[in-house]
C-alpha cells in the first residue's frame, strides 16, 4: 500500500527539489573551522564534559549551550560530526528527561520557576536534529566518497526525525508548546525522506524503526490531544501508538474519514477536522498547497471493535487511554455552541475533599454566600467567620486556633484565575499565579466567579508557558451537597468516604447524580449516603446505575432508590 502512496506524495513534491527542502530547515551555515575551547577534549567530548562538570547537570547544560551551536556550524567532515553527535546525544537526552521527570513528579504541572529552565532545555535539544539534518544535507548535496555515504545519510536523517519526535513528547509531558520551528522541521524532514525514497528503510541495529514510523509516532501523538492526559497516561498513549502506528496511512488526497491534516509550510502540529474548524478559518485557506493527510481510520476502527471486549485484566486507566484515543480521532470531541469572551475573575478550589469543605462553610453559615462573594471582589482571603461553637452542626472548627489551621489547609488548595471565554458546557481559564502542586488533568474544581456564578467542573486540558497557564474545564453542575458515602455488600459496609450529591435542577443531565471516587465505586454498586453537614440526616440506600462522565479517579454516577 505504501508504494502507490509514496508515488502520490512524490508527485506532490515534484516541483520542489531536495536542496530547496533543506533550505526550508534554516540550518546554520558551516563557518566554524575549529571547536574553540573544546579541541583539547578529543573525540570523547561527552566524557570530558561530564568530568569537567562533576555530574552537575546545570553546568553540563551551560557547556552544551555553548558547544551544540558550534558543532552545528563546524566545518568538518560529516562522518566526524556524526561521531561527535552520536556520543553527545544520549547525555543530552538523559539529562533533559531527568529534568522533565523531576518537574512533573506525580503528574503535576511544572511550577512557574521551572518552566523557563524546561523551555531552555527543550530549545537546546532542538540543536541535535539541526546537527543531524546538516550532516544529512552534506551526504545528500555534496560529492563525497561513496563508502558508507548511503548508510550514514539514512542514519542522520532518522536521528534528526527521532530527536524532533523526542522534543514533541517531552514538551507535551510538561504541558508546554513545542519550541518554535519544531513542526515545520519535522514535516520537512519527512518530505526529504520521501523525496529520497528512504522513508521506509529500517535503520541499523535490532528493532530500529523507519523514518515513517518515527514521524507517525510524533504526529499521531500530537493529534491525539495529549494535553487532555496526565503524564503516566501519556506514556501509555505512546505505547499504544508504537503498536498501532503501522496501521496509519499517509495520503496526498482528501479523505472523508478520520484524518489528521498536515501542512509543509506551517509550523503546526497535525490538525483534526474539528480543530481546523475551531481555528475559525476555511479548510482551503488553513492548509497551503503542499499538504498531506494521515488516515487514522484503521486505528479508530480497531479501537472501536476492541471497546466491545476489553482483554481480561486490562487496567482501568489503560481503557481510559484507549477510549480517549478513539474519541479524539472520531471527531466526536469538539466544541458545541459559541464561546463568549470574558475577563471575569474567579476563585478555584481543587479536589473533592476541599470542595466539600468550602460547600460546607457556605451551607452551615460559617461564612455567608454574600460575604463570600464580597471577599472575592475585594481579593480578600476566603477565611472563616467567627460563630458560636454550638452553631457549627457538622464539627467544623470554630474561630480559635484550630479554625486558623483549617483555613491554612484549605487555602493551599485554592487559586485565582480569569475566565477567557465560556459557554454553557465549559470554559477556558488563564492564571498567572502559581498552581497547587496537585492540579492535574481530570482533577475536580469548584469555581466561584466574582459575579456569583458557581460551577463544579473537571479539568480537561492544561497548556502552560513561562508566565501563565491555560486550563480547559468541563462544567458538571452549578451546585452540590457534600455527603458521606459507604459501599454496601449485604450487611457489611465500608468506612464512609466523601462525595457530592448533585441535584437535578443544578446538573446538565437534569437528573440527580453522585460524584464518587471510582476505585471504590462502580456501576452496579450499592451505596449508603447521608448529608455531611446536617446532624440527624436520614440515611439513604441507592444503586449506582450508570457512569456518565469521569475525571481522574472520579466518576459521575446516576442512581436509583433501593
Amino acid at each position: 500500500m505504501f508504494s502507490e502512496m509514496d508515488f502520490m506524495l512524490r508527485e506532490r513534491f515534484k516541483n520542489i527539489s531536495v536542496q530547496q527542502l533543506f533550505e526550508r530547515l534554516d540550518l546554520p551555515a558551516q563557518t566554524q573551522h575549529r571547536l574553540e575551547d573544546f579541541n583539547h577534549a578529543g573525540s570523547d567530548i561527552a566524557s570530558w564534559i561530564e568530568e569537567e562538570c562533576h555530574g552537575d547537570f546545570n553546568m553540563q547544560l551551560a557547556l552544551l549551550r555553548q558547544f551544540l551551536p558550534d558543532l552545528a556550524r563546524w566545518k568538518a567532515s560529516p562522518a566526524n560530526r556524526m561521531a561527535l553527535a552520536d556520543s553527545l546525544r544520549p547525555q543530552v537526552e538523559r539529562g533533559i528527561e531527568a529534568m522533565v521527570v523531576q518537574a512533573t513528579a506525580q503528574d503535576s504541572v511544572p511550577r512557574m520557576g521551572q518552566r523557563h529552565d524546561l523551555q531552555a532545555a527543550l530549545t537546546l535539544l532542538t540543536w541535535m536534529p539541526q546537527i543531524y539534518a546538516g550532516i544529512c544535507r552534506d551526504f545528500t548535496c555534496r560529492i563525497l566518497p561513496a563508502r558508507r555515504t548511503h548508510s550514514l545519510r539514512l542514519a542522520s536523517l532518522q536521528c534528526a526525525i527521532e530527536c524532533l519526535g523526542k522534543v514533541v513528547l517531552l514538551s507535551a509531558r510538561c504541558y508546554l508548546p513545542a519550541p518554535a520551528g519544531t513542526w515545520r522541521r519535522l514535516h520537512t524532514l519527512f518530505a526529504i525522506a520521501t523525496k529520497l525514497e528512504i522513508v521506509d528503510l529500517p535503520g541499523a541495529g535490532p528493532g530500529a524503526r523507519t523514518a515513517r514510523d518515527q514521524y507517525l509516532l510524533a504526529t499521531l501523538f500530537a493529534g491525539a490531544e495529549p494535553a487532555r492526559l496526565h503524564g503516566s497516561n501519556q506514556q501509555k498513549l505512546i505505547e499504544v501508538l508504537c503498536a498501532c502506528a503501522p496501521l496509519a496511512d499517509i495520503q496526498a488526497t482528501t479523505l472523508s474519514g478520520s484524518a489528521l491534516r498536515v501542512s509543509l509550510n506551517q509550523d503546526l502540529p497535525p490538525l483534526t477536522r474539528s480543530r481546523v474548524r475551531y481555528r475559525g478559518e476555511p479548510l482551503a485557506a488553513t492548509m497551503d498547497s503542499i499538504e498531506w493527510r494521515i488516515d487514522v481510520e484503521p486505528i479508530a476502527k480497531l479501537l472501536q471493535a476492541a471497546e466491545k471486549s476489553w482483554p481480561a485484566g486490562l487496567p482501568r486507566n489503560a481503557q481510559n487511554v484507549l477510549l480517549h484515543l478513539q474519541r479524539s480521532w472520531a471527531n466526536s470531541r469538539h466544541r458545541t455552541g459559541t464561546r463568549h469572551a470574558s475577563s471575569e475573575r474567579c476563585k478555584l478550589v481543587t479536589g473533592v475533599s476541599h470542595c466539600c469543605g468550602y460547600l460546607n462553610r457556605i451551607s452551615t453559615g460559617n461564612i455567608t454566600w454574600r460575604e463570600f462573594l464580597a471577599r472575592l471582589r475585594e481579593s480578600r482571603p476566603l477565611g472563616v467567620t467567627p460563630v458560636p461553637a454550638n452553631q457549627v452542626e457538622d464539627g467544623l472548627p470554630d474561630a480559635g486556633e484550630s479554625g486558623s489551621a483549617e483555613y491554612q489547609r484549605l487555602a493551599q488548595h485554592a487559586f485565582s484565575a480569569r475566565i477567557v471565554d465560556s459557554n454553557s458546557r465549559g470554559a477556558r481559564l488563564r492564571t498567572e499565579s502559581e498552581l497547587p502542586s496537585h492540579l492535574f488533568v481530570g482533577q475536580l474544581l469548584y469555581m466561584i466567579a466574582e459575579r456569583g456564578n458557581r460551577q463544579l467542573a473537571f479539568v480537561r486540558w492544561i497548556s502552560a508557558n513561562s508566565d501563565s497557564t491555560s486550563i480547559g474545564v468541563e462544567y458538571i453542575a452549578r451546585d452540590a451537597t457534600p455527603v458521606h458515602v459507604a459501599f454496601c455488600a449485604g450487611r457489611k459496609k465500608s468506612p464512609y468516604l466523601e462525595g457530592l450529591l448533585i441535584p437535578g435542577r443544578a446538573s446538565r443531565l437534569r437528573q440527580q447524580s453522585l460524584l464518587l471516587p471510582t476505585p471504590f465505586f462502580a456501576t452496579g454498586s450499592c451505596v449508603e449516603i447521608f448529608r455531611k453537614a446536617r446532624k440527624g440526616s436520614p440515611v439513604r440506600r441507592l444503586q449506582l446505575t450508570n457512569k456518565v462522565t469521569t475525571g481522574r479517579a472520579l466518576g459521575l454516577f446516576l442512581f436509583e432508590q433501593r
